[in-house]
């Protein structure tokens, strides 16, 4: 038994003079635990900062400071995301196919892609879509019946 690797009755006795009370292999688990609980909590803040939304054009502006007095900043933000300016097309060109196809499907589909687009930075492709999207709905909803009652 005095020829244990680990030192056998006499490295108990070293053992528990640096860690008196306690058992030494939970000491020494207790300190890689606090170790791992650190690396933990440095893992679970780089995972919340990958989970986070990104800033959208509309919050960096606010970022960007102050407007002058005229309302306008002097350095202009960013303009648009490119995720923004491709929902916007896509919504322009579902407010076109509104007018002629499935006016009220696609128009409500227009209109809230086009506020979408709108959100994220393309704010021209992002009213014309939700107005021609609205408009295609509207004449479904309120012209056509009337159209139909008076023939």
């Amino acid at each position: 038994m005095g020829n244990h690797p680990k030192g056998g009755a006499d490295g108990a006795e070293k053992r528990e003079q640096g860690f008196p009370g306690l058992n030494p292999e939970l000491a020494a688990h207790d300190d890689d635990a606090a170790g791992r609980r650190a690396a933990k909590a440095q893992d679970d803040a780089e995972m919340a900062a990958e989970f986070a939304a990104p800033d959208t054009p509309h919050e960096r502006r606010q970022a960007d400071g102050p407007a002058n007095p005229g309302g306008r900043r002097s350095k202009p933000g960013p303009a648009t995301s490119d995720a923004g300016r491709a929902t916007g097309l896509f919504a322009l060109a579902i407010a076109i196919a509104s007018l002629f196809v499935w006016p009220l499907p696609l128009g409500l589909t227009a209109a809230v892609l086009g506020w979408f687009s709108f959100r994220e930075g393309a704010r021209g492709l992002g009213v014309w879509a939700v107005t021609i999207g609205l408009v295609a709905v509207l004449t479904q909803l309120v012209l056509i019946p009337i159209y139909a009652a008076w023939s």
